[in-house]
This record gives structure tokens, sequence and C-alpha cells, in this order.
């Protein structure tokens, strides 16, 4: 038993080196401007998700990276001014939930123009692969406190600036989960029905609970869920305003409310 764990950790480890060596290659032929838009670890990803089609991978890098030059910088800047809104979200890194996916927090959904709207997700996305090792730690769980008055059906800027976006430029983040906190029984009801619509994969990464004290243990542990949530964490966004501002050497506004 222990040789056979040995042959297939090796076995793991050769596929993961190969994937990183095909990636590395790839990349090196995109230009020195587009090289800036695509990390080492994104080419991976993209390799990953085209399942080793290389010149599909590759295709797909460039038309991410001249996309992502034409937009150019985004910071916290983007998504601080709308911590006070009813509607924002959040990587609360470094934490993580039991299958090690980092955490997002979604108060109700986004506000903002479709221009808004892409640059938080740029950011929150971006955020995300800069703490992920692999495909699975690039797609989060993502957290919905349905309690927002913005909760609401996909408008046109939710839809442009968000969804197209994560479906045409970070398509990995689909293979995340997603758990609604205090979603109305009617709507659970209705979700239910539309199960036969739904692919099962996609189906079964949607998730219920009635209050966030809920989610541990089943979906994160007690030591990565924050302590306004009942857990042990010590996540605050009035801290990690401030020092993602100060790394990346921009000015934002203390956040109005913590977490």
């Amino acid at each position: 038993m222990k040789l056979l764990w040995v042959l297939i950790s090796l076995g793991a480890f050769e596929k993961a080196e190969g994937n990183s060596d095909a990636s590395f290659l790839l990349r090196s032929k995109l230009t020195g401007n587009e090289k800036k838009w695509i990390s080492e670890k994104e080419a991976t990803l993209w390799y990953e998700i085209c399942k080793g089609d290389e010149e599909e991978a590759f295709k797909k890098m460039k038309n991410k990276a001249q996309w992502r030059a034409s937009i150019g910088r985004v910071s916290m800047t983007d998504c601080a001014q709308f911590f006070g809104s009813d509607g924002f979200t959040v990587c609360l890194e470094p934490l993580r939930d039991c299958k090690n996916k980092p955490i997002v927090f979604s108060y109700g959904i986004p506000r903002g123009s479709v221009e808004q709207i892409r640059a938080q997700t740029i950011y929150l996305q971006e955020r995300i692969l800069a703490r992920a090792h692999s495909i699975n730690e690039a797609a989060a769980m993502t957290i919905i406190d349905t309690r927002a008055t913005s909760f609401r059906a996909p408008d046109k800027a939710l839809r442009y600036g968000g969804i197209n976006v994560i479906d045409e430029y970070y398509p990995w983040a689909n293979s995340g989960s997603t758990v609604f906190v205090a979603l109305p029984p009617f709507i659970r009801q209705f979700i239910k029905m539309t199960k036969p619509l739904f692919p099962k994969e996609t189906y079964d990464r949607f998730n219920f609970v009635n209050d966030f004290h809920e989610l541990a243990p089943t979906f994160i542990s007690s030591s990565n869920l924050p302590r306004r949530w009942g857990g042990q964490a010590d996540f605050s966004l009035r801290y990690y305003v401030p020092a993602r501002c100060l790394k990346e050497g921009v000015f934002c506004r203390p956040a109005p409310r913590n977490l």
C-alpha cells in the first residue's frame, strides 16, 4: 500500500511538473508587455483549463493579456468605495474553507456600473490568484448574505461586468462553490425544483445555511471562521483595507463596517 501511494504521488508530481514546463514555454511566447499581465501561475491554469491543448491555451492566454492590458491597473480603491454600500464582495484572505479553497464574502450582490463591477471582479480574482497554487485553490467558496437589500437577480451590470468577465477571462472560478446565508424558503424551494435543469456537478456546488455560525464545521473550520460569525479567526475588514492599500501604494478611506 505504501509503495502504491509513492507511485501515485510520483505520477501526480510528474504531471504537475509537465504542466508547469508546458505552460512556461507557452508564456515565453507572449510579448514583454503581455507577460506583465499573465503570471506563470496563471499560465498553468490556462493550460489545465484547456486540458493540455497548447494552441487553445496560448490563444486564450494572449487574449486575456491583451484585454487586461487595455484596462490597466485595478486596486483596492476600486473595491473599498463600495464597502459602505448594501452590495460588495471581498476575499477573506488568508482564510480557507475545509477544502483549502479561498473564502469570498458577498454582502448581497455587488453594486455599480458595468465598469465598476468589472474592476471589482478583476481585483477579487487577482487576489485569489495571488494565493493559489493549483486550479483547486483558484476557485473560491463564495458566501452570500441574502439578507442584504442588494440581493437580486443578475442585472446588466452584473452580467457584463461580472459573469461574462469570469466566463471569458477567469473560467476556473466557475468550479467554486456557493453558500447562501438566510435564503428565503420559497427561493430555496424554487432552486430545488430546477435541479433537473442543472448539471449535477453545478447543482452540488449550491449550499444553504440559516446563519453564519452554521458554516462550521461542515464548510469552514472554526479557526477560519471570522469571530463575528461565531468562529475564532481575527479577520477584520477595517484592518484588511488599509493593509492592502499600503502594499499597493494607494489611498483608501477606512472601511465603514467590520466583518
